[in-house]
Formats: C-alpha cells, structure tokens, sequence
C-alpha cells in the first residue's frame, strides 16, 4: 500500500481506504491485523499487521510503544514511564521492553503546545 508524509492507504473489508495520518489516535494489534482508532471515536479493522505499520511508519510522530499499540505522538498529553495518556483520556500502556526506546523518541519528538 502507498504512504506519504500525509497519509496512508490501506486495505480493509470494503477495499482500500485513504487515511489521515494526523488523523489516528493511535493503532492496536488484535488477531494478526490491526484496528485504527481516530480522532473522531471511530475504528476501523485493517488487514495489514502492527508490523507493516511499525515498517511504514518508522519516523516522524508514530512511536511502537507496546507489542500492541503503535501511539501518535500527537495526540499524547502526558506520559509515565509505563503509560501514555492521550487527548480524551485514552490510556495506552508502554511495555518494559521498550521503555528506553519510547522514551528516547518522545524526548527528541517536537512537542505541539
């Protein structure tokens, strides 16, 4: 699927979506694809892995946070060193395996006040 600095296409049940990379909330692994959650409460499940999205989305504001979740910088408010909190109280967990990853991305990651 195609990609650039603005948004993504990806394959879903309905066929190929284009998508708003500012967009996403965050994105969660469930039963070998992921689902995409957005701004606006919506979800919506993708046939593509957390992997692809990790490969895809290797820079920039989108950091794997959990062997589940891939997180947009964003939208983050405040983090602790095993949680993100997001814009509406969304809590995202970080694992212990990638806690010095995430925090080396989130201390270089130009902060939107």
């Amino acid at each position: 699927m195609r990609y650039d600095s603005e948004t993504l296409i990806v394959k879903t049940t309905a066929g190929n979506r284009s998508i708003k990379l500012k967009d996403i909330f965050y994105i969660k692994g469930c039963e070998k694809r992921a689902c995409i959650y957005f701004t606006e409460d919506k979800m919506i499940k993708v046939h593509h892995m957390l992997s692809w999205f990790e490969t895809i989305l290797n820079c920039g504001s989108f950091c794997r946070c959990h062997r589940s979740f891939i997180v947009n910088l964003n939208w983050v408010e405040h983090h602790s060193a095993c949680r993100f909190l997001l814009k509406g109280n969304i809590k995202i967990p970080i694992s212990r395996l990638k806690r010095d990853q995430v925090k080396k991305v989130f201390s270089e990651y130009p902060i939107n006040e």
